[in-house]
């Protein structure tokens, strides 16, 4: 497979330089001249076997993962979407550079590529741009350069896929701790591009809190560190080096970057607490964060989500299981009183040491009680962490059958945490009510804890006018989506929430950047990116 990484060595592609692989079957002759001199180039950097034009490997390597890329995929012509021409597989920094060279003097584009799992569009190529687009996809530069293990540090190269890098650090009994509920397929590369978040940064940070550097090119030249050495902080000037990071491809191509390392947790403890009504459970959050004993991750669910959870639940297979199900079920409605259509669930983990482990949950304890909560358990806790890994697999699913999902998310002071999730979900009702749409839902859930306030997570499914039927997506129902969707980010500007938390701009939010930023702040920018690629030959979204 053309997009499969490792660590120990380079992913075989089975492609080569296909005669007739360009997107158009009909070109004209200034078309056909602009394809020769791009075999051409391409040609004098890189090996037949690592150059691509079929058209399979070019379509997907031409979108990401969010709801319209994947109806594109489907065959939903909503919007005209324009293939890349050529892929291309670099093996090193130096053919990145050749690429970048070749791409300024010889007018295409190019459209870095990590694990393709974008959601925020970040892949859509400029249909009105005639020049040819190469997309890099960075797969075989994998590997780990260095491993400073007495100052915790590892410098990887941009292609790695999270779960491969954390594979390789575990043998050495360290991680780098940045869970996102992509690591199955992302790459550092992306997580730089994206200011990505990790599941567990309330104990490892955010992927900002862990870059010492970051090795990048740019058409005006390189960014890199000449000395490879790796300080804890430096207070030198502009922090130039880090205009990559957000950049979403815009402005060049991350080669490599350092980042500081942890030593693997002694222990990791899984619980999980039910709260009568959202209002306590943010409430036991808010505590939890100012208490100094915060948990590596803390998630609350609405009942939504949680009531989505207990029907993905699998059968239990043994009598005293299934006993113990109905034994909790009525010491939870009956005994204790709890709602089944109002209640939330929190799940926590907690890593460290066993002492570290213990002091965070008795904490957790303590506060859970003092909100009226009850304890729901480590099984609850540890079903709920790996749901997360399987949302993007189960809207992939129920897409096939009319069923229309997607995430976004924001993030908001603390204060406006639930009249956000309030309002929004009041809105998508009242719009599907007016406009006679079918089933839909909204769940939210707080995924990241910050002093000042935290992340919201929302779930947008809506059925399609022929939901229940096996069929591809329909261009209507796509549009009365995304009317969903833009109607729940507007309110949510609107109140004061973040235009991303980690997710990106891309082609899709773009548009609602002027709503947050001053025009000083855009024209910066579009001034940054006018210099750094006066030729824009990296992707332009503005």
């Amino acid at each position: 497979s053309h997009n499969e990484n490792n660590l120990s060595g380079d992913v075989g592609v089975s492609a080569g330089m296909a005669s007739a692989g360009m997107a158009e079957e009909s070109v004209d002759e200034a078309s056909a001249a602009r394809r020769a001199h791009l075999e051409h180039a391409l040609s004098e950097i890189f090996a037949a076997d690592q150059v691509s034009t079929s058209p399979t490997i070019c379509e997907r390597h031409s979108r990401g993962q969010s709801l319209q890329d994947v109806c594109a995929a489907s065959g939903v012509t909503h919007e005209p979407r324009r293939l890349v021409d050529a892929v291309v597989w670099p093996r090193d920094g130096s053919q990145c550079q050749a690429l970048v060279e070749a791409a300024w003097h010889g007018g295409f584009v190019i459209a870095p590529y990590g694990g393709g799992t974008n959601v925020s569009g970040a892949l859509d190529l400029p249909v009105a741009d005639s020049r040819p687009i190469v997309c890099c996809d960075m797969a075989r530069m994998n590997r780990i350069l260095e491993l400073d293990l007495d100052n915790l540090i590892v410098r990887a190269e941009a292609g790695v896929v999270g779960q491969h890098l954390e594979s390789a650090l575990r043998r050495y009994g360290v991680t780098l701790g940045h869970e996102p509920d992509s690591m199955e397929f992302s790459t550092l590369g992306g997580w730089i591009a994206t200011l990505a978040s990790g599941m567990k940064k309330n104990r490892y940070g955010n992927i900002e809190d862990l870059i010492l550097d970051v090795h990048w090119l740019s058409p005006r030249g390189a960014f890199v560190r000449r000395s490879l050495r790796c300080n804890p902080r430096e207070s030198a000037g502009m922090a130039v080096q880090r205009l990559i990071l957000g950049s979403e491809g815009r402005v060049g191509l991350i080669v490599d970057a350092s980042l500081r390392l942890s030593r693997r947790p002694q222990n990791v403890l899984y619980r999980s607490a039910i709260f009568r009504a959202p209002e306590e459970g943010v409430k036991f959050l808010r505590a939890i964060e100012q208490s100094g004993h915060k948990p590596a991750s803390v998630r609350l669910m609405d009942n939504d989500q949680f009531q989505i959870g207990q029907v993905l639940r699998p059968n239990a297979r043994h009598w005293r299981a299934r006993l113990m199900r109905r034994v909790q079920r009525f010491l939870v409605l009956r005994v204790w009183g709890f709602e089944a259509d109002r209640m939330v669930v929190c799940t926590l983990v907690m890593e460290g040491t066993r002492a570290e482990c213990r002091r965070q949950w008795r904490c957790a304890r303590r506060w859970m009680r003092a909100f009226g909560g009850r304890s729901a358990g480590s099984e609850n806790a540890r079903r709920g962490y790996a749901l997360t890994f399987a949302i993007a697999y189960i809207r992939d699913f129920l897409l096939r059958f009319g069923i229309y999902g997607e995430s976004f998310e924001t993030s908001v002071s603390w204060d406006l945490a639930l009249p956000v999730c309030e309002a929004v979900k009041k809105a998508i009702a009242e719009h599907c009510a007016r406009c006679q749409l079918g089933g839909h839902v909204l769940s939210w859930r707080i995924t990241q804890l910050y002093k000042t306030g935290v992340t919201l997570y929302f779930y947008l499914g809506l059925a399609g006018r022929r939901a229940g039927k096996l069929q591809p997506p329909q261009a209507d129902d796509l549009k009365d989506f995304e009317a969903l969707e833009h109607l729940a980010r507007a309110l949510i500007l609107a109140m004061g929430g973040a235009v991303s938390h980690h997710h990106g701009i891309g082609s899709l939010r773009r548009r609602y950047v002027p709503e947050v930023f001053s025009p000083a702040r855009v024209r910066t920018e579009n001034a940054l990116k006018q210099w750094l690629d006066p030729r824009k030959i990296f992707l332009d979204f503005s």
